[in-house]
Parts: C-alpha cells; structure tokens; sequence
C-alpha cells in the first residue's frame, strides 16, 4: 500500500521557466529507501512536478513510514542539489542548514493527501497525462474543502469517459486526487488522452459547474462564475503544468 504528499514551493514572478527545468533535470534518487544502518524500509515509487504562476508542487508516492523516507531523501545528493538549486527563486525565505529551519519549511509546505480515486497499473503510466488545478482557500476552509472534493461533483465518478463536441470517446478520467494545506488545495487529474480534451470535456459537464460554484465560495480570490471571461481567467493562474513524471523502478 503506497502513500502519497505534496509539498508547496512559493515562487518569484518570472522564474517559472527556470524551475520547470531545474524540476525536469532533476536528480533521480536511490529507490530503495534505507535507515541509517543500510536496512531497507521502504520504497521511492513516483514524483510527479507542477509549475503554476508564482508557484510549484512536488508529489511522491512512497511505501514506508514518512519520517524514514524523509530522512533517506536528506541523505541523497541528487535532493539537496536541487533544493540549493531552487532556492533563489522562492519567494519565502527558508533555512534548509538546520533541523528546525527545515520542519518549519515542511510543516509550512505539506499539504496532505485528502481525497484518492482510481488506480493505474504501472506498466499503463506511459501511457497517461497528467493535470494539476490550484485553489487559494480563505483561511480556517480547508475542512470544508476536503468534504466538498470528496463528494461526486467533486470528481467522484471515475473512468469518466472524455468526449469532444461531436460525442466521440478522446480520452478517460482515470485517477483523481486532492491535496489540501495551509490555505491551499490542489487537484491532480491522470488521463489518458490530452490534458486540453479533458478539460473542455469537463468545461462542459453539469457536475462540473456545480462543483466550481459550490467552491467559489471557499476560495481567497473573487471569481464571478456567470462570467466566462472571469472563469478563464481564473484558470489561467489556476493550471498548473505537469513538468515531471518519474517511476523511480521505470524509465518513462
């Protein structure tokens, strides 16, 4: 049984680009996850990277106790490579040189696994897309959130088939999660079939609506859903680009 977490990187404005590549030509660390006697106590299964505006989320699947694992990424070069690497384009300071600075970091950054729906077969990954959807949430919501994507128009209803216009079958909505956090919540589809299919596929979807309208009034910006121009807008900031899908026991 695997577990998956997120956690949130806040970023500078313009820096996108440069951390889409730095996540891209990221490190692969050890699969095995070992103690600090050498004994193996878990496994590294997957990590999936989304850029948005202004900010990026890393999301790992892993079998083993989260302390442990925790502990064997520290110990991986490839990580704190990348960590050095990223750190001038945060927006929020942070001191990853000791214990304290980095728990404050990560209990800050995490944003925990509330709702998982599907399941894909390794050896289908290659086959998928990935979609990341972000949500600023008024502070105190994040309950209430959860409880809203964990009902049926929040994404329950699973191997969703996606249709274009004309009602032929482009695509399947195979896995949906949510992570919510410290004011923030983001969506995670995996499709087979292309990211812009599913979403004008769901764009016009009645549960879909009702789903957003019932969140809107949970979410820290303004958003007037009678108006398309406002919605698209909205979703400009709101998508998040996948810019990394790793098995750590596969090469995809």
């Amino acid at each position: 049984m695997s577990d998956w977490y997120a956690l949130f990187y806040p970023l500078t404005a313009g820096s996108e680009e440069t951390v889409k590549e730095l996540f891209r030509h990221s490190g692969r660390p050890k699969f095995d996850v070992t103690d600090g006697d050498g004994n193996q106590v878990g496994r590294l299964l997957s990590t999936l990277a989304f850029v948005g505006v202004e900010k990026a989320i890393r999301v790992i699947e892993v079998e083993g106790p989260l302390p442990l694992v925790a502990a064997h990424m520290s110990r991986q070069e490839e990580v704190r490579a990348f960590e050095r690497e990223l750190e001038p384009y945060l927006s929020v300071p942070r001191d990853m040189t000791t214990p304290e600075g980095a728990r404050a970091f990560f209990g800050e950054a995490a944003m925990p696994l509330v709702v998982s729906l599907g399941s894909v077969p390794d050896e289908d990954w290659p086959k998928t897309n990935w979609q990341g959807i972000f949500y600023p949430l008024k502070p105190g919501t994040e309950e209430k959130v959860a409880e809203l994507f964990s009902g049926t128009e929040g994404g329950g209803t699973l191997d969703l088939n996606v249709l274009d216009e004309e009602g032929n079958k482009v695509g399947r909505l195979l896995r949906t999660m949510a992570f919510i956090g410290n004011g923030r919540a983001l969506r995670i589809n995996q499709l087979e079939g292309t990211v812009e299919a599913a979403i004008a596929h769901l764009s016009r979807q009645p549960s879909a609506h009702a789903f957003q309208s019932e969140l809107n009034q949970y979410l820290a910006v303004d958003r007037d859903m009678s108006d398309p121009a406002a919605i698209g807008a909205f979703f400009m900031t709101a998508i998040m680009e996948c810019v990394l899908v790793r098995r750590h026991d596969q090469e995809l």
